[in-house]
């Protein structure tokens, strides 16, 4: 049997497990964001997203979600949230397409770094003609 599909809204307690300190500290290396302006922010290498069919895209016009990723220094995701959730189907298809995205890391001076990105999604972008 396939394995079970992730939540599309983690619990209070897996959101909190995200890498998201910006002191470093006890919980490990510092995780920076595009408010640290001295990091070049990670490049896309690979970010293959679902597709929704056009019937069930339809339904969803108008909404959209904003997910959070944390990249670590290999340029893989290592962390995703869906911090403002579209529904529960589309939630979980991004946020496994999610686990498979491959960035350059960010950099500073010139060493790859922890990165949180938000990425806006949409199922009316990623609509597919049904034939």
């Amino acid at each position: 049997a396939p394995p079970p599909a992730p939540a599309a809204v983690p619990s209070p307690a897996a959101a909190a497990a995200l890498p998201t300190r910006a002191d470093g500290g006890a919980k490990g290396p510092r995780v920076y964001s595009v408010a640290d302006k001295d990091v070049v922010a990670p490049v896309v290498i690979r970010q293959s997203t679902p597709t929704n069919p056009y019937s069930v895209a339809r339904t969803m016009s108008g909404q959209s979600g904003v997910l959070e990723i944390v990249i670590n220094e290999k340029g893989d995701v290592e962390g995703a949230v869906m911090r403002e959730p579209v529904n529960n189907v589309f939630d979980a298809a991004v946020l496994m397409a999610a686990k498979t995205w491959k960035y350059r890391p960010a950099m500073k001076e010139g060493q790859a770094v922890k990165y949180m990105k938000r990425v806006g999604v949409s199922p009316a972008a990623l609509a597919k003609k049904e034939e």
